[in-house]
């Protein structure tokens, strides 16, 4: 699994990278449960073609932030 930023402007896309289209799965999975965790809704799209998931994050500080999280709790290494 690998996390980028990219930057849009104003906002910015946390992108998370899997090998296996499989772990798209475990990573909506753990973003569901951050929801939850953090009491935020999280903005995302699931990309079959690329195996990517894109979310909508304000800055990279909450880039950082989510990013920590996911590592921490999702399975997918």
């Amino acid at each position: 699994m690998k996390i980028d930023f990219i930057s849009n402007g104003e906002l910015g896309n946390l992108i998370v990278t899997v090998l296996n289209p499989d772990d798209i799965f475990e990573v909506v999975k753990t973003l569901e449960f951050l929801e939850k965790f953090l009491c935020v809704n999280l903005s995302y799209d699931v990309d079959f073609n690329y195996n990517e998931v894109h979310v909508t994050v304000d800055d990279y500080y909450e880039y950082q932030t989510l990013r920590r999280k996911i590592f921490d709790h999702c399975n997918v290494a």
